[in-house]
């Protein structure tokens, strides 16, 4: 029973690192240099910015759901008193 629980916690956190790379992963479609506006410093800075919180967000949840799954685990490991 410990070989299936182990090898279910192995292929769920193959699907979660799969599905969050997936998230990560940026494709942006460029007309080219001449047909985009550049744009100014300000614009720029706050473009990072959102950036930035959009990946704090994700690494927060991401941590949150690891500490429900090791939790999980860590109770399921204990043997059971009858």
């Amino acid at each position: 029973m410990n070989q299936k629980f182990i090898l279910f916690i192995l292929f769920f956190s193959l699907i979660v690192s799969v599905t969050s790379t997936s998230v990560f992963a940026e494709i942006e479609f460029e007309s080219g240099p001449l047909h985009d506006k550049p744009l100014d410093e300000r614009e720029h800075e706050d473009k990072f910015t959102e950036q930035v919180w959009f990946y704090a967000i994700i690494l927060v949840i991401i941590f949150i759901i690891i500490r429900l799954l090791l939790r999980v685990i860590k109770n399921r490991m204990k043997p059971k008193k009858d």
